[in-house]
């Protein structure tokens, strides 16, 4: 089954993302690309998927970011207690302005796979979280709800997430100042998003992060969540 999502705009070419499950569907996809004209494609493949990671090898598609999906059974969970000096809500369309200078922050240099591929602008992908950020209050393709963290009537953290098939809260992007980073804020925003995603009788709640952040991992584990899925994202310029 081979996928082309909705043709995103990133530093001023297209980049659809690729979501196959066999090599004729990356063949497809490559042939797709090639009609079209588009420059940049985006494909994710499972972790343990060894042939089809050598195909895309040989095929000249680098390797440009690892991410481990972790999920919570959340019916299953109590109600979290949240001890946190901070103000945590649900966002408001006047934070939408203090979240794009928060992203200009916390994703400065962050080593996403934009920001691994030296063929694209540091700044342009930086700007490109910013953007992220901003969008997902208003644009429902990207956010169904976002929670912010507020201390001294500063935003000082965000997450944003969609639900999915009616039963999975997915947590989409979060963030934190980098001035109030390893002080729990980010703990407290997904204590709070469970409690939000019980509330609404949602049965699963889950999200992705890089290998290497350790501390997200470290976060997942405390609440009680489990492995769920792995995998890599590739590159393939045209």
């Amino acid at each position: 089954m081979l996928t082309l999502s909705g043709t995103e705009h990133q530093q001023d070419r297209q980049t659809p993302r690729m979501y196959a499950t066999s090599p004729s569907d990356v063949l497809e996809a490559l042939r797709i690309c090639a009609r079209d004209e588009v420059k940049l494609l985006i494909h994710e493949c499972g972790l343990e998927d060894y042939d089809h990671i050598h195909m895309l090898e040989d095929l000249s598609f680098w390797l440009m970011d690892t991410f481990v999906t972790y999920r919570l059974r959340v019916n299953d969970h109590e109600t979290v207690e949240i001890e946190t000096p901070v103000l945590l809500r649900p966002a408001k369309s006047e934070d939408v302005e203090g979240m794009g200078r928060l992203a200009a922050e916390a994703f400065a240099g962050f080593k996403g796979h934009f920001h691994n591929d030296l063929r694209l602008e540091r700044s342009k992908c930086d700007s490109m979280y910013v953007e992220w950020a901003r969008n997902s209050y208003h644009d429902k393709s990207l956010a169904d709800h976002v929670a912010v963290a507020e201390a001294g009537g500063s935003l000082v953290g965000f997450t944003t997430a969609r639900i999915r098939g009616g039963e999975v809260w997915q947590i989409v992007l979060s963030s934190v100042r980098p001035d109030f980073q390893r002080r729990g804020i980010y703990e407290a925003l997904v204590a709070y998003c469970i409690n939000w995603a019980k509330s609404l009788d949602l049965k699963w709640m889950q999200g992705a992060t890089n290998v290497d952040n350790y501390g997200v991992h470290g976060v997942c584990r405390r609440f009680g969540f489990n492995i769920f899925g792995s995998g890599h994202i590739f590159h393939k310029w045209f």
